[in-house]
C-alpha cells in the first residue's frame, strides 16, 4: 500500500473557482478518539500552515471535517501524531480511509507518515493525477535514471491497484543532483510522460507536468543556461506551483553565495549588514539570469536570505530587516506575504517572543490558563510517561528544582493521551510544587510551541521567552539558572551583621 502526501497548493490561476465548502469524511482503523485537525498551507516557501477545522475521530474512528477553500488548495491533514498532505477542491467530498503504519517510531513532531486511500476518487482528480506522476518519477529515478526505460512508465500500474495514493512532496534533494543521470534517458522518459499525460485537460496538473520535467533535467546536471532559457526566462512565476517553486528553489540555491560574495564580499555584507535593499538587488541583477526580471530577483534573494538565516554569513538582523522592508512596501503581493511568513517563521518561539495563550488540564481535570502561572522566571517543560529519555531529564530537572526552586518556578505539561498516565506521572513528584497541566496529544498545542521532539525545555521572564529551546537540565540549564541566582544575590545584597532575609521567590 503507498503512502499518500501529494503535492501543490493553492489555485493556479487558470480557471476561476469560487469558495466553497469542502468535506472529508474519515475513517481511522485504530486511531478511534484521536484528534483530526486539518489545515491549509498559506505559502509553498515557509510551509505556514492555517487552521481550516478540527474534530475529533469517535469510538468507531469516524468523523467527518468540513471547511471552507478558494480554489485548488492543498491541505494538511494531521490524525494525532500522524500527517499526510493532500488536495482540496471547492464543494468535493473526499472518503478517506486512514491508518498509521505499524513499527514507524512514535514521534511528537508528527513527523509519522498517515497513510491514507480515498475511496471512490476520480481518476482526473488532482490527488489521484499528482500521485500518479510522483510515483512514475520516483520509480524512474530509484531505477538508476531509467536503467529500464520502461520502468518508470510501467512499474506504478500494479502498486496503483489498491487505490492509495502516493506522496512525493517531500521527495529528496538528491534526485535533482543525480550525477550519474544521463540526459538523453531523461529526454526519453520525458517524452514518455508527455504522451502518456496529452489527454489530461487541467491546466495546473500540466504546469506541474512540466516542472516536474523541469525538475529532472536539473538532477541530469544540463546545462545552467539551458535550463533558464526553457523553464525560467520569460515564464511567470506560478506561487502556488509547488513543482515550480521547488526547481526554482533548487536553481537558485546558495545563489548570494555563490555569485555576489564571491564578486563583492564587503559590499554585500555591508548591504544585508545595513538592511540596503537597493544595493542588495543591484548586487543580484548583475547576474545574466536575473538582470531583467525584478519580481524573479527579489523572489531569489528574498529566499536566501530566508534559507541562510541560521548560517554564519549574513547579519540576522539585517536579514529580518529587509524581509520586514518587503513584507511592507514590495510591488508584488506575493513577496509580502512570503517575508511576513519568513520573520514568523524565524521569530515565533524564539527568545523575545511572547509565549503563546492556552488552556490546559490540570490533574483534577479543570481548565487552567497557562499564562496567569508565568510570572517571574518560569521554566516550562513538555514531558510524557511514555518517554524514557523525557524521564531521565525530567529527573535531572528535580535536582535543579531543589537547588534553584526559590527562584524558579517550573510549569510542566504532559502530551499523554490517558489521563490515568498523566495522573500517574504527576502524582510521582509530590515533593515538588511544579504545576502539572495536561496538553494530551492535541495537535495545536504541539503546532503552537512548534514542537519537533520531547523532552522540550522553554525559560521565560513572565511570558517573554529567554531560551527557546533552553538547555537540557542535564547538561546546560544549571549554568543558566547559576546566572539567575547570583544576578538575585547581587540585587539583595546582605551583608554580615545585616538582618535582612535571604532572598526568596514569593508563595503561589
Amino acid at each position: 500500500m503507498m503512502r499518500l502526501f501529494i503535492l501543490s497548493l493553492l489555485f493556479l490561476g487558470h480557471g476561476i473557482l469560487r469558495g466553497a465548502t469542502c468535506t472529508l469524511v474519515l475513517h481511522g482503523q485504530g486511531l478511534a478518539a484521536k484528534p483530526a485537525v486539518l489545515y491549509r498551507y498559506d505559502d509553498l516557501l515557509t510551509r505556514r500552515l492555517i487552521l481550516l477545522t478540527r474534530n475529533d475521530l469517535n469510538a468507531d474512528g469516524r468523523a467527518t471535517l468540513m471547511a471552507e477553500v478558494e480554489g485548488r488548495t492543498r491541505a494538511r491533514l494531521r490524525v494525532g501524531e500522524a500527517v499526510t498532505d493532500l488536495y482540496l477542491m471547492p464543494g468535493a467530498t473526499y472518503m478517506l480511509d486512514l491508518s498509521v503504519p505499524s513499527g514507524k517510531p512514535r514521534s511528537i513532531g508528527a513527523t509519522t507518515a498517515l497513510e491514507v486511500v480515498f475511496q471512490d476518487l476520480d481518476p482526473l482528480d488532482i490527488n489521484a493525477l499528482t500521485s500518479d506522476l510522483n510515483e512514475r518519477i520516483d520509480l524512474f529515478v530509484a531505477e538508476g535514471l531509467a536503467s529500464d526505460e520502461r520502468a518508470g512508465m510501467d512499474a506504478a500500474t500494479t502498486a496503483r491497484q489498491g487505490g492509495a495514493l502516493r506522496d512525493t512532496s517531500h521527495r529528496p534533494t538528491t534526485v535533482y543532483l543525480n550525477p550519474a543521470a544521463l540526459l538523453a534517458r531523461v529526454d526519453s522518459f520525458a517524452a514518455k510522460l508527455r504522451r502518456f499525460y496529452a489527454q489530461v485537460q487541467d491546466p495546473f496538473f500540466q504546469h506541474e507536468l512540466d516542472y516536474a520535467i523541469a525538475g529532472l533535467y536539473a538532477g541530469a546536471q544540463a546545462s545552467p543556461r539551458h535550463i533558464w532559457q526553457q523553464w525560467i526566462k520569460g515564464r511567470a512565476i506560478a506561487y502556488g506551483s509547488p513543482e515550480q517553486m521547488r526547481f526554482l528553489r533548487g536553481f537558485f540555491e546558495k545563489h548570494l553565495l555563490m555569485f555576489p560574495f564571491r564578486a563583492q564580499e564587503q559590499r554585500l555584507l555591508a548591504s544585508i549588514r545595513n538592511a540596503q535593499r537597493d544595493s542588495l538587488d543591484a548586487l543580484v541583477a548583475r547576474h545574466d539570469f536575473l538582470r531583467d526580471d525584478a519580481r524573479l530577483r527579489e523572489l531569489v534573494w528574498l529566499d536566501n536570505l530566508y534559507t541562510e538565516y541560521f548560517g554564519r554569513t549574513f547579519d540576522r538582523k539585517g536579514m529580518l530587516d529587509l524581509m520586514q522592508q518587503v513584507e511592507r512596501t514590495s510591488a508584488f503581493a506575493e513577496h509580502r506575504l512570503l517575508a511576513a511568513n519568513m520573520r514568523w517563521d524565524l521569530t515565533a518561539m524564539k527568545p523575545g517572543a511572547t509565549f503563546p495563550i492556552m488552556r490546559l488540564s490540570d490533574p483534577t481535570g479543570e481548565l487552567v490558563e497557562v499564562n496567569t502561572l508565568l510570572e517571574g522566571p518560569i521554566c516550562f517543560a513538555v514531558t510524557a510517561s511514555w518517554c524514557s529519555w523525557c524521564a531521565v531529564e525530567i529527573e535531572a530537572l528535580k535536582k535543579l528544582d531543589a537547588a534553584y526552586g526559590k527562584l524558579v518556578h517550573f510549569v510542566v505539561v504532559s502530551v499523554d493521551s490517558s489521563q490515568a498516565d498523566f495522573r500517574k506521572l504527576a502524582g510521582s513528584y509530590t515533593s515538588t510544587s511544579w504545576h502539572w497541566l495536561q496538553a494530551g496529544a492535541d495537535p495545536l498545542f504541539m503546532d503552537a510551541l512548534r514542537l519537533r521532539s520531547i523532552p522540550a525545555f522553554f525559560l521565560l521572564n513572565d511570558r517573554e521567552l529567554s531560551h527557546a529551546p533552553a538547555p537540557l537540565p542535564s547538561s546546560g540549564m544549571v549554568d543558566v539558572f547559576h546566572r539567575l541566582k547570583v544576578e538575585a544575590e547581587q540585587r539583595n545584597a546582605i551583608r554580615f551583621g545585616s538582618d535582612a532575609p535571604a532572598p526568596t521567590r514569593p508563595e503561589r
